[in-house]
């Protein structure tokens, strides 16, 4: 089965969004995590303040002031930190990523061919087909796969029931002499 697409940016952001969404919660530190260390800093400043307090006077108001202009750059830091990241790891327009590709699906394996490059892959090391966010994602590790957008497909469930047997082909536990 021959396939050419077409992978833009936007594919890129679909896949990013998908990927962002699955993150296990063992990895997630939550805001748990983020509550304790803000009471900790907030005890040891309350301590630091009282020592000042006791030497010379504080003037409130101001430290008030310097609190509130340090709060409001961390919650800045937290909401852009993520937006800036995915944008600085954007794939240009003119690189592997984006452009034409062919793939060709066979019985055995996947061929892609792409602008300055041509891979192979076998069916054995896919481990799951997703399809999501627009996109039909052939994963071949936990934040890597093969993209192929919907859109770029005459019958995309076909597509999905084959690339979803040879999977289950490939990836058959095997069976051990008693």
């Amino acid at each position: 089965m021959d396939v050419n697409i077409k992978l833009t940016v936007d594919d890129w952001n679909s896949f990013q969004t998908f990927i962002g969404s699955e993150i296990p919660r063992k990895f997630y530190s939550g805001w748990l995590l983020g509550l304790a260390n803000f009471l900790i800093w907030l005890a040891l400043a309350v301590v630091f303040i009282g020592t000042i307090n006791s030497f010379s006077t504080f003037h409130w108001p101001s430290g008030i002031s310097i609190t509130l202009i340090f709060v409001i750059l961390i919650i800045n830091n937290f909401i852009n930190k993520p937006k800036l990241l995915l944008k600085s790891l954007e794939p240009s327009i003119d690189g592997p990523f984006c452009g034409q590709h062919k793939f060709n699906f066979s019985q055995t394996d996947i061929s892609v061919i792409g602008n300055g490059f041509e891979t192979k892959h076998s069916w054995g090391i896919v481990k799951r087909v997703v399809n999501s966010n627009g996109l039909i994602m052939l994963f071949i590790d936990t934040a890597h796969a093969l993209i192929i957008p919907t859109r770029e497909l005459e019958n995309s469930s076909e597509f999905i029931t084959f690339a979803e047997g040879r999977v289950k082909e490939y990836n058959k536990p095997f069976k051990q002499d008693k």
